[in-house]
């Protein structure tokens, strides 16, 4: 099997286990980045953009 068919069922799998359903996209983590870099009341946060693995 070529290593790219191996990383879709990689992702595939760790989709299925998430609560979003899906991995994240490069929008999703930019979409993130831009809300705490308007929101100037936000301070010292952490923002997981896990799909909520940290809640399974």
């Amino acid at each position: 099997m070529p290593a790219e068919q191996r990383g879709e069922l990689l992702f595939t799998g760790i989709a299925q286990q998430l609560p979003a359903g899906r991995v994240a996209t490069s929008e999703d983590i930019a979409e993130s980045y831009v809300y705490l870099a308007k929101n100037g009341f936000t301070q010292g946060s952490v923002v997981l953009i896990d799909g909520g693995a940290h809640l399974v």
